[in-house]
């Protein structure tokens, strides 16, 4: 699901905008970041421009190439068209814009971002960048890494997945983080909730083919006490 569906379906199921309760639930740098990218979803897309007859055809993924190159390159970062092109992308289109950039420009888009944006707004662009299933991985390291536990975001990532998405995350987690998931749950969190979410992780607890997500994380409130 990429963003227009989320901000479209959040509404519906919570009955308010996703982009007030950013505003009530994040603060700094980061909600202002994230403010900007729900802004920015659902605008038209900009009209393709002509091919040159002497080049290669240029596809609409080779001017988000482009425009991204150019946003980062000299001085300054223009972060208002890394909103834009990364937005009006779904997740599959961005691997491919991903990929054409290195083919391009012989330079890895991510590491770019990471050199050349900083704070929140690096975290954020960088996050909508992977690929779902390294997304929802990253997310259940971080909500588990350094003091606290992240428990709303280990509910939301691990109760919205069936069986077979919950053992492509598992693999990646491991790939990724040379530990299985199921070990990082049971040292980062405890009691009842632990063994619900570990239950969930390992297939013992089976699942619905759809999750009510709001109610899974009234269960688990009830489970965390």
């Amino acid at each position: 699901m990429d963003l227009p569906e989320i901000k479209g379906q959040y509404g519906q199921l919570y009955g308010q905008p996703l982009k007030s309760d950013v505003e009530k639930e994040t603060s700094g740098d980061y909600r202002d970041t994230l403010i900007k990218i729900i802004d920015k979803v659902g605008e038209e897309k900009p009209s393709p421009k002509k091919k040159k007859e002497h080049d290669d055809p240029i596809n609409e993924n080779d001017e988000d190439a482009v425009k991204l190159h150019k946003a980062m390159k000299g001085p300054g970062t223009k972060e208002d068209v890394i909103i834009e092109v990364v937005t009006r992308n779904s997740n599959s289109q961005r691997q491919t814009v991903k990929k054409r950039f290195t083919e391009i420009y012989d330079k890895n888009l991510v590491e770019t971002f990471n050199n050349e944006l900083s704070g929140d707004f690096r975290e954020v662009i960088q996050s909508l960048m992977m690929p779902p299933v390294d997304l929802d991985a990253y997310t259940l390291n971080k909500a588990m890494k350094g003091p606290g536990t992240n428990e709303k975001a280990l509910i939301g990532v691990i109760c919205s997945k069936s069986a077979a998405e919950m053992n492509d995350i598992k693999n990646v987690y491991k790939k990724e983080y040379k530990k299985d998931l199921e070990s990082a749950l049971r040292s980062e969190t405890n009691g009842e909730l632990r063994d619900f979410l570990v239950d969930l992780v390992s297939g013992k607890k089976e699942k619905d083919t759809k999750v009510d997500q709001k109610k899974a994380e009234e269960d688990a409130k009830k489970l965390r006490g």
